[in-house]
């Protein structure tokens, strides 16, 4: 009897064991087939280049250079996982650790998003995780589009900056598609015809191994970003450096701390051939990210981020003077 209920008893666990087999290999195999390919297969996402923007003859305002950033793909650092990673990475990066774990916090972590850590790093930096990357697995180097303006502080009112995607806005941002660690448009032009200017990412698909390495140089699979739109404007840039020019002087004659504006129109088709604000400022201290810069900005008495040519208020002008000039 007791040889019988051991044999009952062994073949109950066998028959739950078979059960249990079955069920993974039957009933959820194309769940776990999926997973298995998640962890296998990795999808790049590219970031494409902004359209530039350029003057009425075709002379660039505002262009892209390239550099490089530091990424990490959110899911392989959710739950607390790979902390010394992240540890390593800050002693490198120059920044607090806790920031590092914030940037993966608050990002979802879906397969294919990865997370910004610090962009534009500079060489040395570049070079010591290029040889190291085996040390810090799940982050590696992505090549982005910078914003560059190739005529300084000239219509920087005009054009904007562009920078990260802020948590208040990052809900109406997925909404039209994007991830949320995109660089858009922040304000002015480059923010006004964000849907124009920002180009199509693309995908590459790459075999990885168990640190997230991709297993040889081969893709699976890939699709090319497309890059934006280019933005011609009215603006003729002499005639915007001129105006910008006497309005400096202008300023630098009466000894005013205040600013000045101009514009100036075709009467003929209302286009505006140039338009500037003084004191202005420079739009790659928000795009490269220089806090101390901004924060000069921000706390300068003259206001140099108030664009006075549309932003101004001003006492209107005599009715009556139209009538003295046509006599």
């Amino acid at each position: 009897m007791r040889i019988a209920a051991l044999g009952g008893i062994v073949f109950v666990g066998l028959g739950i064991l078979l059960v249990r087999l079955w069920f993974l290999q039957v009933i959820s195999e194309e769940r776990y087939a999926e997973r298995a390919d998640a962890n296998r297969l990795r999808t790049i996402r590219e970031d494409a280049p902004r359209g530039a923007i350029v003057d009425r003859q075709g002379r660039p305002i505002v262009v892209n250079r390239t550099g490089l950033s530091v990424v990490a793909r959110a899911q392989d650092f959710q739950n607390g996982e790979h902390r010394g990673v992240l540890n390593r990475l800050a002693l490198v990066l120059g920044v607090p650790p806790a920031d590092l774990i914030d940037e993966i916090k608050t990002s979802v972590g879906s397969p294919v998003e990865t997370v910004t850590l610090k962009e534009d790093v500079d060489g040395p930096t570049r070079l010591y995780l290029a040889e190291r990357r085996r040390d810090f697995p799940g982050v590696r180097l992505q090549e982005t589009f910078r914003r560059d303006h190739p005529l300084n502080t000239a219509l920087a009112h005009v054009v904007g900056y562009t920078g990260p995607i802020t948590a208040e806005t990052l809900k109406d941002y997925r909404s039209r598609g994007y991830l949320g660690d995109e660089t858009v448009g922040t304000s002015g032009l480059e923010a006004q015809y964000e849907k124009y200017l920002a180009g199509k990412p693309g995908e590459a698909v790459a075999e990885v191994d168990s640190t997230g390495e991709p297993r040889g140089r081969q893709l699976l699979s890939s699709t090319a970003p497309q890059q934006g739109s280019t933005l011609e404007l009215a603006i003729d840039l002499p005639t915007q450096a001129a105006l910008a020019a006497a309005l400096e002087q202008r300023v630098a004659e009466s000894g005013s701390p205040g600013g000045a504006a101009g514009v100036a129109l075709d009467p003929n088709t209302g286009e505006v051939l140039a338009i500037a604000s003084y004191p202005t400022y420079r739009p790659d201290a928000f795009s490269d990210g220089r806090p101390r810069e901004v924060d000069r900005l921000l706390k300068d008495a003259r206001r140099p981020l108030l664009n006075r040519a549309v932003g101004g208020l001003y006492p209107a002008g005599s009715a009556f003077k139209v009538v003295t000039a046509a006599a």
